[in-house]
């Protein structure tokens, strides 16, 4: 068996899910954890049947991504989301990467908004060779013995829980290393129709509220909420 499991959460992925199948080979396990009400486990019960396990539950994100990783049984699993796009040969490319705790790459764009997938990727770059490990949690690998130590996801953050996590396992001794050659492609780009600045800022502000919950007693509540990222 390979030793990784992809883990995906999925809402109404309907639109998107079939070329993200498209791009996983078969022989990469997947689980899908899914309360759509527009069929989006029916299409990957019909173009994925093997190597696959569907498990119907709502909640947010972190939820999703938690019982996700639970169900795992391999070594390793790799959190994504449905509007994601795998290029050929990535899963033989993160092998040497299994060696470590976990591993993070870029999130380009597959078309559009170019100029802030650069963006995001160049500060990427710039927090990890401050040692602050940038994830994104559309390319975000781990041990799933590293994810239990820190007692895996925080299911109360209703998004950044993979700001959150990855922040605790650098605080917890862990390693995440930065995989540049690891890129994957995104194909929907909703949230940027609000504004690139909008997007980069929540980003900003958010991760430093996460960062700042580690270690002063903030109001759970603004450190729960989306602050409209959802809408």
């Amino acid at each position: 068996m390979f030793p990784l499991t992809v883990v995906l959460p999925t809402k109404n992925e309907a639109h998107n899910i079939r070329n993200f199948l498209a791009t996983l080979p078969d022989y990469v396990p997947l689980i899908v954890i899914d309360d759509s009400d527009d069929g989006t486990a029916a299409v990957v019960a019909e173009h994925r049947p093997q190597n696959t396990t569907i498990l119907p539950a709502g909640g947010s994100v972190a939820r999703k991504r938690q019982l996700g990783a639970e169900a795992c049984c391999t070594p390793w699993l790799l959190s994504t989301d449905a509007d994601i796009l795998f290029p050929p040969g990535y899963f033989r490319r993160l092998e040497p990467y299994l060696e470590g705790d976990g591993f993070y790459g870029p999130k380009l764009s597959a078309g559009g908004y170019e100029l802030y997938y650069r963006l995001f990727t160049a500060g990427q770059v710039c927090l990890t060779h401050l040692g602050i490990p940038a994830v994104s949690g559309s390319n975000m690998a781990v041990r799933k013995e590293v994810l239990q130590a820190v007692g895996g996801y925080n299911v109360n953050l209703t998004c950044n829980e993979d700001t959150d996590l990855a922040l605790r396992l650098a605080r917890a001794g862990f390693r995440l290393t930065w995989a540049p050659d690891l890129p994957v492609h995104n194909t929907d780009h909703r949230r940027l129709r609000r504004g690139m600045l909008w997007r980069l800022a929540h980003i900003m502000a958010r991760g430093i509220i996460i960062y700042l919950n580690l270690y002063l007693p903030l109001p759970q509540r603004l450190v729960n909420s989306s602050w409209g990222y959802w809408r």
